[in-house]
């Protein structure tokens, strides 16, 4: 028998996978997860030898010992995004609260559930492709995802309001652990809005994991906006694999705010002639955090564009890390790529590390790629000070310049319900 490490020492007690996974009833599925399991106790948690990972170390997850969140704890109140919505989808700790959600209304074309329902009765299909750029927390979540949602949108179908999903993580006894398996498929000329919401409240350790498959086929296009607040003690791993089809658009703005651990990746795949991807990212780390947000944009047709927009922050003793790739296959020609990271040194002993990579086997093409990282600018401070402005002001009103840029696709009162919710952890110095 492999040798159980000690944070999943709970959870998979003698090698056993838990009798309470959704989808024990399909062979199919159980093979699927056994087979995850092994190959993660074979691997482990990804390491500095990995190159992808060489920034973010994992060893204070291996000394804690995790356990299932005890779902009849309270949740806080909800803050939603906005209150104009066309449904609400709400996981507490991993799992969908019927209580708490509302999709009893949505619009034709529009079909939200979760896993859980997806996998309940004896005929289930596997749902979940295989994705690129697998990591060996991959397995991990394979192996025990709790729960997840699953959200397609018809053919021709155009969704005017937005989709809330909101992930809360509730106060517990003891370190705990959830897992997630998300799916969004829009079909041809489809179109949606996503706006997620993670709030974690907890006080003790929370490990969460996260993939999300999405698919846009042609003409299809998705906007998500994904707002993270996290805890000092969370420790979060994502991955977006995202397929985008012939003319499709797929746009996001990730927000993460705070944690000690967060692992953002997101890959690409630009695989029809004029299909087009952006993305932009906030990270705000302060105290001892490590915010770790890798882009790999993948050009594998003719006439493909993208953008992407990184703003990292870090004060305290944090690390910020941007890694973003972009490869140009050679059929790929007529490519327009760009890339700008910026970062913003908020203390003397803050870290931001940046690694942007150019792969180009096209030779008509228009790339680019910019990286820069300094401290607040000491002359523009001077001049908000010698105007009578008091110095937390001034540097706050500073740092919003700085992520401006992000939010200036967004209508006005989403930017600045966006903009005040940021205002308020760099005021209270929590992230």
């Amino acid at each position: 028998m492999q040798s159980i490490p000690t944070y999943l020492s709970q959870r998979i007690a003698g090698g056993v996978l838990p009798a309470d996974l959704p989808g024990q009833q399909h062979a199919w599925l159980v093979q699927k997860r056994e087979a995850a399991l092994l190959r993660f106790l074979n691997n482990g948690l990804p390491t500095a030898q990995d190159e992808d990972w060489r920034y973010t170390h994992l060893r204070a997850i291996e000394k804690e010992t995790f356990h299932l969140a005890d779902q009849s704890t309270p949740t806080q109140t909800i803050e939603h995004m906005t209150q104009d919505f066309c449904g609400s989808a709400v996981f507490v700790d991993g799992i969908l609260s019927k209580t708490l959600s509302k999709l009893d209304n949505l619009p034709a074309g529009l079909s939200v559930s979760c896993v859980r329902e997806k996998l309940k009765g004896q005929q289930a299909d596997d749902f979940f492709p295989a994705m690129i750029g697998a990591d060996s927390w991959h397995d991990l979540n394979t192996a025990l995802f709790d729960d997840g949602a699953v959200i397609d949108v018809a053919a021709g179908a155009v969704i005017e309001k937005p989709l809330e999903v909101i992930c809360l993580s509730t106060k517990q006894n003891n370190a705990t652990a959830y897992h997630a398996k998300n799916s969004i498929h829009l079909g041809e000329n489809a179109s949606l809005k996503i706006y997620k919401s993670k709030i974690s409240n907890a006080s003790h350790v929370i490990f969460s994991t996260h993939m999300n498959h999405i698919t846009l086929q042609k003409g299809a296009k998705l906007q998500r906006i994904v707002l993270s607040k996290h805890a000092d003690t969370t420790f979060t791993f994502v991955h977006d694999d995202v397929l985008i089809h012939e003319g499709a658009v797929f746009e996001k703005t990730a927000i993460n705010l705070g944690g000690k651990i967060i692992r953002q990746k997101t890959t690409m795949n630009l695989a029809g002639e004029n299909a087009y991807a952006g993305m932009n990212i906030l990270t705000h780390t302060a105290q001892d955090g490590t915010t770790d947000a890798l882009v790999d944009m993948r050009h594998n047709a003719p006439h493909t564009q993208s953008k992407q927009l990184i703003r990292s922050l870090a004060g305290g003793k944090a690390r910020a890390v941007f890694q973003g790739k972009i490869t140009v296959a050679q059929i790929a020609q007529k490519t327009d790529a760009a890339q700008n990271h910026q970062g913003m040194l908020l203390s003397d002993t803050a870290e931001i590390d940046a690694k942007p990579t150019l792969e180009i086997y096209a030779d008509d093409v228009k790339c680019s790629h910019g990286n820069t990282c300094g401290a607040l600018d000491e002359t523009a401070l001077f001049y908000l000070r010698s105007r009578g402005i008091p110095k937390e002001e001034a540097e706050r009103l500073l740092q919003q310049a700085f992520i401006a840029e992000l939010f200036e696709p967004f209508e006005e009162s989403l930017r600045d319900s966006l903009m005040q919710r940021i205002t308020d952890i760099i005021e209270k110095g929590a992230a």
